[in-house]
């Protein structure tokens, strides 16, 4: 009777100790079984029973000789890795003794499906044919990016990137390739003034009635970070960093303000600055929910199905730590409502939420949403060490 009584009172530290046992033995799986495998990419741009010798590895790739029926050198082929928007992808490339790319392909790849297929429908992948080791390869200046697959378009850039820098020392030359700086334009300066009047409103409460500032705030994050930048915080984007996959800073510095900017204040300050004040598809739900005049349950029936949040994060980075592949958390249904672009699954669970949305208020956000539940945790850890250390300070 006395063991049931304690697990009782205990049931949340145990589930919590046993949920952080079991994504810390996922990440220690993934991290040691990782395998990409680079010679069995080889066939993908050249003849599959050709004949080859590595002749350098780095961090970044390998380097390849093919060899002709005398043992002699007839192109290289490098194996090399980018940074896409779901996990690190891997680009072979097959060139010419001189240095010039004459096929390529990318043989993994862990990116949206409907976004990846909008590449190879645009034949971006054959902007690379032809170009030498130093012919210029920047996105959106030497190479044509595919709007809304921008983050896959540059890690596909940096993977040849690398490939190019095997072929550059092999062949000798003293090319240097030229580094990107940081691009702080108006985009980023956007999301920066949201999270800039939100923390004010928050932080400050400047107005007697904030229900105004916050349909403000809803109202420009629906336009601004949905509709036009289409950058909400992802779960995938978070899940990006856990992994050690995440995006490059000079390339997408939009991405490091989304995801630190948001979660360094949660950090900090103990407050969500996001959930129900800066998320697009919070301010769509909202916007439905008042259309339609639906239920809002109480508080008791809230906390009671609020789980269901914790064990859909939980699941989902189990996925990313098991198989280090963040896409398979990108289940949050604003990628398809912002992007019209999806799986026939997708558009489900999207219509699916969209009509909860109308009946429950904020159905996604209160009892599904895995955004929403990390900045719970990360603000009730803030919160639990704040008071441990306040209580210690007493003590002294």
């Amino acid at each position: 009777m006395k063991s049931s009584n304690w697990f009782s009172s205990n049931r949340s530290k145990i589930i919590t100790l046993l949920a952080l046992l079991s994504l810390g033995l996922a990440a220690i799986y993934g991290f040691t079984h990782q395998d990409l495998g680079y010679k069995e990419y080889i066939s993908q741009v050249v003849p599959e029973d050709s004949e080859y010798t590595e002749l350098m590895a780095t961090s970044q790739g390998v380097l390849y000789a093919i060899l002709d029926d005398e043992g002699q050198p007839q192109s290289y082929v490098t194996i090399s890795q980018g940074q896409g928007y779901g996990g690190p992808l891997l680009v072979a490339l097959n060139w010419s003794l001189d240095g010039i790319i004459q096929q390529i392909s990318v043989p993994v790849q862990h990116e949206d499906l409907p976004w990846w297929r909008v590449l190879e429908a645009r034949h971006f992948f054959d902007q690379y044919i032809g170009r030498g080791y130093e012919d210029p390869i920047q996105i959106h200046e030497d190479i044509d990016a595919v709007s809304g697959s921008t983050v896959s378009s540059n890690g596909v850039a940096m993977a040849v990137k690398a490939g190019r820098l095997l072929v550059v020392k092999e062949l000798g030359s003293d090319y240097k390739d030229p580094l990107p700086g940081i691009k702080f334009g108006l985009p980023e300066f956007m999301v920066c003034l949201g999270l800039a009047f939100v923390f004010w409103v928050r932080t400050f409460k400047p107005f007697k009635n904030p229900k105004r500032a916050r349909y403000l705030a809803l109202t420009y994050s629906f336009f601004i970070v949905g509709i036009w930048l289409s950058v909400p915080l992802s779960l995938n984007n978070i899940a990006s960093f856990l992994v050690g996959y995440a995006p490059s800073l000079e390339q997408f510095i939009i991405f490091y303000i989304v995801v630190w900017g948001i979660l360094g204040l949660a950090i900090l300050f103990g407050k969500n600055y996001y959930c129900y004040w800066l998320c697009p598809f919070s301010a769509v739900q909202e916007g439905l929910h008042f259309i339609g005049e639906g239920i809002s349950p109480s508080s008791n029936a809230q906390k009671r199905f609020r789980w269901v949040r914790y064990a859909l994060l939980w699941l989902a980075l189990m996925l990313v730590f098991i198989f280090r592949a963040p896409n398979v958390s990108g289940f949050e249904p604003w990628n398809l409502f912002f992007s019209l672009k999806g799986d026939f699954q997708e558009w489900i669970l999207m219509i699916a939420t969209l009509i909860g949305a109308i009946i429950f208020y904020n159905f996604w956000c209160n009892y599904l949403c895995p955004v929403g539940a990390s900045l719970d945790i990360i603000v009730k850890t803030r919160k639990w060490i704040g008071n441990k250390w306040k209580s210690l300070l007493k003590k002294k």
